[in-house]
């Protein structure tokens, strides 16, 4: 729980937003995963979904 709740709201305010922040993390991350898809291609994809993804991804 705390550790969900917590990847999130750090991730970019993910879990807090769950709309608005969301929709504009999404327009942000699909444009820097396309950028760059070598890191980024795999948090990108886990933000929009999976935080939980995300996070343990992420070194």
């Amino acid at each position: 729980m705390g550790s969900g709740a917590g990847g999130g709201a750090r991730r970019g305010s993910a879990g807090a937003g769950h709309g608005k922040i969301s929709a504009a993390l999404r327009s942000d991350n699909e444009r820097e995963c396309r950028r760059t898809s070598s890191w980024k291609a795999a948090p990108c994809m886990g933000t929009t979904r999976r935080n939980k993804a995300a996070t343990v991804l992420r070194p």
